[in-house]
């Protein structure tokens, strides 16, 4: 089995080494490739101010859109136009950060070196509140804007950043394959409430971690103790989990705790309210806590061998 596992991923990594000039136009499934910018984009209807706005894209391993030319501005506006109609404005990934006069992009650059189409007497920092900045999705242009406000905004991939894990068939070099397991896990040192855990490994196309084994659980502490060499980050020796007390304790997949494969409770446990969340300390005992209590966690991929999209993935055609 291991040995098939291996041949079909060294078969995908060549597909992909040979393929990848005709059309690997592939980030997420969430993400779509425009023509003529190099680039994938996502626009997230809810509304946000700039600073979540630009966590967001982030936490997808993108970055908060801005244009970086005429040409880009024009292409995805009018691809918005055209897929999701007229809208007003949307945050970019430009603002104020460091001083009230100078506006930088996410990544440091200068304004004036990317699209910089300002709305007559624009910017004008009313009320002297306006350190962001929106695009109008109807004209493409600029205004300054509070930061504070909640608008649509897109999220940006370039191609010349993807790179793809091959193992764990995600576009995250952070994940591990763990070839005993057949799964792919990350290690997250930012302390986080559950459902906040929960949604950032949503976003990676993955899963809060879940213990169905012995070995699994065994393998999760060993990947909590590289947390205790951080000694910046707030480690209390345990970690969320993808399990919730909602009535009865279940997985994120719905499955009950006593049918998961790993029930392994700290003595006293369990224990709480309805709505208390599932934990694992680094000696493999599970516990509940409160959902609202913040913890580093771990994300779980599944590596969908069965229905893979080559296709999907690397440009490929339907004929025979």
């Amino acid at each position: 089995m291991k040995t098939n596992l291996f041949c079909l991923l060294l078969f995908l990594y060549t597909y992909k080494e040979v393929y990848s000039d005709i059309n690997s136009k592939f980030f997420r499934k969430d993400y779509v490739a425009i023509n003529g910018t190099g680039a994938f984009y996502k626009l997230h209807f809810e509304r946000r101010s700039w600073a979540a706005a630009r966590e967001v894209c982030e936490a997808e391993g993108a970055s908060l859109f801005y244009p970086v030319d005429d040409d880009e501005a024009r292409i995805v506006m009018q691809h918005l136009r055209q897929t999701v109609g007229v809208f007003s404005r949307l945050f970019i990934g430009i603002s104020k950060p460091y001083s009230h006069y100078i506006f930088e992009t996410v990544d440091g650059t200068l304004m004036a070196d990317v699209y910089h189409k300002w709305r007559p007497n624009q910017p004008d920092d009313y009320n002297g509140t306006e350190d962001c900045v929106a695009l109008d999705a109807s004209d493409e242009l600029l205004d300054d804007y509070p930061c504070d406000a909640k608008l649509l905004f897109l999220c940006k991939k370039t191609e010349t950043s993807l790179k793809w894990n091959v193992l764990c068939d995600i576009p995250d070099l952070d994940y591990e394959y763990v070839d005993t397991l057949g799964r792919c896990y990350k290690l997250h040192l930012t302390p986080r409430t559950w459902s906040d855990a929960y949604a950032v490994c949503r976003m990676e196309q993955s899963y809060l971690a879940i213990a169905n084994t012995q070995g699994e659980a065994k393998y999760l502490a060993k990947l909590m103790d590289r947390a205790s060499s951080h000694n910046e980050i707030e480690y209390s020796g345990a970690i969320h989990l993808g399990f919730k007390k909602i009535g009865t304790w279940k997985t994120t997949h719905s499955v009950p705790l006593y049918d998961s494969g790993y029930k392994n409770w700290a003595k006293g446990q369990p224990e709480g309210n309805d709505k208390i969340c599932g934990s694992m300390s680094n000696d493999t005992l599970l516990s509940g806590v409160n959902c609202e209590d913040e913890a580093i966690f771990i994300c779980e991929h599944e590596i969908s061998l069965l229905k893979l999209s080559i296709d999907l993935k690397f440009g490929t055609d339907d004929a025979d």
